[in-house]
């Protein structure tokens, strides 16, 4: 249990007793606010500090703590005798002091470390990675295609090549862009996206996967291949450990290509039942 704070209202020093090496920022604004409280009336002492955060984010979230004292208020750690230096510590968010500042007193034999946190920041994702595991999870151990590295979103309705594909509403329009932006080995997943108003989203583009570990996942039937190129074929494997799964595949009306092609090893393809022509 920490040691009550010492309180010099002339010097305006907070002194951390010598028995303590750490100073946890939500334990000196408690102290503080009773000695404010308590302070003897007529006294004429002002406000010792602010503090801010702690604002509920959801999911059991907060906002960092960040302290400001005021005036020329500074803590001080206790001198200790030498002749070893002892390393203390700050904790639990920012200390800083106002207009600039130097919060910390210099005191005999102490090293302080002030171990900052970025309070105000509040740091979003594309993706929910817990959300993400858990699904990956649940995928069974009968295939080891577990997805979990990046998402990004490919939608040949209403994409756009320029957007950064990491969310559905900034969802490319080619599978060639949705590509470039996965990492060869990293076990990122280009979810396809059927948005045509008709119910069937259609594209004419050929799929060349050359990313290790890349697995491509579309809604079934409603997500069709059909090319207009009669020498290719609709879907190129070229690498390992891919996943494809989820469409509906055809080839050109005409000419010798296949449906599928594959040269890459430990690669797993699973589609729907479909005029799938060449697989």
């Amino acid at each position: 249990m920490p040691q009550p704070l010492q309180y010099d209202f002339v010097n305006q020093i907070i002194t951390v007793p010598i028995q303590d090496t750490s100073l946890d920022l939500q334990y000196l604004i408690n102290q503080t606010r009773d000695m404010e409280d308590n302070a003897a009336p007529g006294m004429g002492y002002g406000q010792i500090l602010e503090a801010f955060g702690k604002q509920d984010l959801g999911g059991g979230v907060q906002v960092g703590i960040t302290v400001v004292l005021l005036e020329n208020w500074k803590v001080k750690f206790a001198d200790r005798p030498g002749l070893d230096t002892v390393s203390v510590r700050v904790s639990g968010g920012n200390l800083v002091g106002d207009a600039g500042h130097n919060p910390i007193e210099p005191s005999l034999y102490t090293q302080v470390t002030l171990a900052n946190s970025s309070s105000a920041t509040i740091a979003t994702s594309a993706s929910d990675t817990n959300l993400l595991y858990l699904i990956e999870s649940l995928r069974g151990s009968a295939t080891t295609h577990k997805g979990m590295g990046n998402i990004f979103y490919w939608d040949p309705y209403s994409g756009s090549d320029t957007k950064n594909g990491t969310s559905p509403t900034e969802a490319v329009k080619t599978f060639a862009a949705a590509q470039t932006l996965a990492s060869s080995g990293n076990a990122d997943i280009i979810y396809c996206l059927a948005k045509d108003p008709s119910g069937i989203t259609t594209t004419t583009e050929t799929l060349n996967i050359t990313k290790n570990g890349l697995k491509i996942r579309g809604p079934g039937h409603i997500f069709q291949l059909i090319p207009t190129s009669t020498v290719n074929d609709t879907v190129v494997i070229n690498s390992n450990s891919v996943e494809f799964s989820g469409f509906y595949i055809k080839t050109a009306a005409t000419g010798t290509a296949n449906g599928i092609s594959i040269t890459g090893d430990r690669n797993f393809n699973q589609q729907p039942r479909s005029r799938a022509d060449g697989v």
